[in-house]
Formats: structure tokens, C-alpha cells, sequence
């Protein structure tokens, strides 16, 4: 289990549990080790195989149904990142969402929409903080 020193400013024990849950799963899935990320990185976890990467990952989990909202919201820095890390390296960046009733990944090279957050929105972060963010159609996604 993670120390609380340990824990990013907006992740608690949960978070950790759901994401090394579903690492397992893609790990199965896709046939490869999902390494986990120091903490602070851009990514959640780099996919490799025999210690050769294939893919940085980054995962969240929604307490929603897959069909409650058309898209999904993700930070312009999320963006930033990858667009850094693909032009590097030539690897992908993939988005993994779990839903209560779905799994989804995307490539974050992909469609998306950008807009202004709107204050007070329920994020993790202060409700005053207002970003750029891109909304990624769900129907874009490949579901596993």
C-alpha cells in the first residue's frame, strides 16, 4: 500500500487500488507488464514487453455509466505530454477509462474538442483553478 508521502496531491489509497487493478487486467489483456510510473510523471504506467516499451498508459476510473456523457474530459497538459513523448519516442499514449459497466482505451492522438473548464466544476483540483480541456467522444473509444 502506498505511504501518504508517496501519494500524488489528488490520489487517496482507492485511486492506487483501482489503478493497479486495472494495470492487471491490461496486462492480461494486452499481453504485456505495466510498469507503474514514479510518482508526478505525466503517465500512470509505461506497457512493455521484455523490458522494451510499447506504450505509456494513463488510467481513470469513472463512477458513471459509459452512456451517462458523450465524452470525457482530459487536461490540455495530458495532451501536451503526449504529443512530448510520442514525437520522442514513436510510442503511443493511450487514455484507459474504466466506466461502471465499460472499459475503453484511446489514443491520445486523436479527435477531440477543446473548451475553458467552467469554475466550480467537481474536480479534485480548487474549484476556482479554470483550464483548457479536451472532450473526447466515448463512441471513439475501443472497449475491451
Amino acid at each position: 500500500m502506498k505511504s501518504s508521502s508517496e501519494m500524488l496531491t489528488y490520489e487517496n489509497n482507492t485511486d492506487f487500488k483501482n489503478e493497479e487493478r486495472l494495470a492487471n487486467l491490461l496486462s492480461e489483456k494486452w499481453k504485456c507488464e505495466m510498469q507503474r510510473n514514479k510518482p508526478l510523471y505525466a503517465f500512470d504506467y509505461i506497457a512493455h514487453r521484455g523490458g522494451i516499451p510499447t506504450a505509456f498508459v494513463e488510467l481513470r476510473r469513472r463512477s458513471i455509466s459509459f452512456h451517462k456523457y458523450p465524452t470525457v474530459i482530459v487536461s490540455i497538459t495530458k495532451f501536451t505530454s503526449a504529443k512530448t513523448h510520442t514525437d520522442v519516442t514513436g510510442l503511443p499514449c493511450l487514455f484507459v477509462c474504466e466506466w461502471t459497466d465499460e472499459i475503453g482505451y484511446i489514443n491520445l492522438d486523436c479527435n477531440k474538442d477543446f473548451v475553458l473548464s467552467g469554475e466550480g466544476w467537481n474536480r479534485r483540483n480548487p474549484s476556482h483553478e479554470v483550464e483548457v480541456i479536451g472532450h473526447i467522444k466515448t463512441s471513439d473509444f475501443i472497449l475491451l
